[in-house]
């Protein structure tokens, strides 16, 4: 079995959907349907777009409720003066690595075709109050190892 199908079969995938039902998401997440209903009332009163009146409690909210129902993992706090990730964002980077890339490099380098089971290890280097990077790599495949540095 090569490298790219040992990696494809050891997998287990969570696909997050292009657009997310705020609605379906605001009815299991009480936080997350408070900042829903906030931001909607702010945006009917200063008019405009959604993300417009976006504020950061909402983006926190939206991540630990997405964080939660697509992966089980619950994030206790994320400070307000830190970088909230886009979660979809970021998953679409780690499965585009997963999938594309690492098996691509694996395949060109016969030393990793002599390692069973095939490991990949990463350093994250300026991973953020969330480390969501290290966090979707080790949720979505456990021959991931990383290290995070901040």
């Amino acid at each position: 079995m090569s490298a790219q199908q040992h990696a494809h079969e050891s997998r287990k995938r969570r696909r997050l959907p292009d657009g997310e039902d705020f609605e379906e998401l605001a009815r299991s997440y009480p936080a997350f349907a408070r900042e829903l209903q906030a931001t909607r009332a702010k945006q009917k009163q200063q008019g405009g777009s959604f993300s417009s009146v976006v504020t950061q409690e909402f983006n926190i909210s939206l991540t630990r409720a997405l964080i939660h129902s697509k992966f089980g993992l619950v994030l206790p706090s994320l400070p307000l003066d830190r970088l909230c990730p886009p979660v979809p964002n970021r998953f679409s980077y780690v499965e585009w690595l997963q999938q594309d890339l690492l098996p691509l490099l694996s395949e060109t380098n016969d030393y990793f075709d002599t390692i069973e089971p095939l490991v990949h290890r990463g350093l994250d280097i300026g991973s953020g109050a969330s480390c969501i990077y290290p966090l979707l790599f080790a949720i979505t495949d456990k021959e991931y190892s990383m290290i995070a540095t901040e």
